[in-house]
């Protein structure tokens, strides 16, 4: 928990569509890292915080798929958006002028809400997805996405990695909602895999 203790990062206007290009730049992995098949994951997904910007559907299917592809590697979860949380209701967020929100983001407390919940599944590892470094130029969006995969009793990290897009906005940031969810669900799955997480 004391990883989290309010992480501070910047945020802006920034969703996926088809006029994109998106995919892990990096991913590290822990030396001893045992593969989590088998195993139970708490996922934390805090993109909902722009949820305006990425589109709920595309969120929901992200959500749906993401669940789908790691049980089909018998990998057990539960999902919490940042929007689930009571936190949630006592946050507030502001946006600049040249179009970049700011964020404190309670993480820790956040996780700290969902305790009893860990214990009743048998949480293994938290999974916690991070928008951050978000940029709009015009009709450019520009992102980074964090990925932290840790040991739910330790709270050592034991993967991680950075989902890096960019994206033109034509008519709607809801363009390809499906498309782009399944996209992300997929790079994800595939950084996962090849950090040797699933046996």
């Amino acid at each position: 928990m004391k990883f989290f203790k309010y992480i501070g990062l910047t945020f802006v206007l920034a969703v996926l569509t088809a006029c994109s290009t998106t995919n892990f730049v990096s991913s590290q992995t822990a030396d001893d890292i045992e593969p989590i098949t088998g195993s139970q994951v708490a996922i934390y997904s805090f993109l909902d915080i722009r949820v305006t910007e990425f589109g709920e559907d595309m969120l929901t299917e992200f959500e749906s798929a993401f669940q789908n592809a790691l049980s089909e590697r018998s990998v057990e979860s539960f999902y919490v958006n940042f929007s689930d949380s009571k936190v949630a209701k006592f946050s507030s967020f502001s946006t600049s002028v040249n179009r970049q929100a700011y964020q404190q983001i309670p993480i820790a407390d956040v996780i700290e809400e969902y305790a009893d919940r860990e214990a009743e599944a048998g949480t293994d590892f938290r999974l916690v997805i991070i928008p951050s470094n978000m940029r709009v130029h015009e009709v450019g969006h520009y992102y980074d996405v964090k990925w932290l995969l840790l040991e739910a009793e330790t709270d050592e990290i034991v993967w991680e990695g950075v989902l890096k897009g960019d994206r033109t906005i034509w008519w709607s940031t809801n363009e390809n909602s499906d498309g782009r969810a399944q996209e992300f669900a997929q790079l994800a799955i595939d950084a996962m895999t090849a950090a040797g997480l699933f046996r």
